[in-house]
């Protein structure tokens, strides 16, 4: 089968190639520059977020907000206080 690409650069594939697919799929394409053809690989469906959602360990109110996490930021720390000692001591 051939396959063209118009004059926008898109490319309309025949329907006989495209059972089992359908509006949404997400699709990786690679060229390969010594065999000079275009592959397309479906991906797998994305996970229901619902059902991900649903097999946390916790509750969901437990999470830190976004922006909270210390994942690959510097963590400054405190150094912890000197104790005072009165004058008289020395």
């Amino acid at each position: 089968m051939t396959i063209t690409l118009d004059a926008k650069r898109r490319l309309t594939v025949p329907l006989p190639l495209m059972r089992g697919a359908q509006p949404g799929d997400i699709f990786v394409a690679r060229y390969d520059l010594e065999e000079d053809t275009l592959t397309f690989r479906r991906l797998p469906p994305r996970e229901d977020w619902l059902k991900v959602v649903g097999l946390c360990p916790g509750p969901v109110d437990e999470a830190p907000a976004p922006g909270t996490e210390t994942h690959g930021k510097a963590v400054r720390l405190r150094r912890p206080r000197r104790e005072q000692t009165s004058p008289a001591v020395r």
